[in-house]
């Protein structure tokens, strides 16, 4: 995993597995069961931070260059807010 500090600085993050999911919910729960570290979004951890239970790790680094992948089931009506990704 790639990283970036805050000074702009990336660096190479060596780490071994030992729980993988396509689920953030559920590596949210495998850290809060002390499995381990894992990057989660915003939305997912606010009140386990707030109330002390999650801890940053590396606070003001964040991953370069991660993926993001839209899909929508084939066949249902457009959606509309959607939309802007792929026509502008």
């Amino acid at each position: 995993m790639r990283l970036v500090n805050p000074n702009g600085e990336a660096f190479d993050l060596q780490h071994r597995s030992v729980y993988t999911a396509d689920d953030m919910l559920m590596l949210k729960f495998a850290a809060l069961q002390g499995t381990g570290m894992t990057v989660l979004l915003d939305y997912l951890y606010g009140d386990e931070m707030r109330s002390g239970l999650l801890v940053p790790v590396l606070p003001g680094w964040a991953p370069l260059g991660m993926k993001v992948l839209a899909v929508f089931l084939r066949g249902l009506a457009w959606c509309r807010p959607c939309g802007g990704f792929w026509t502008s």
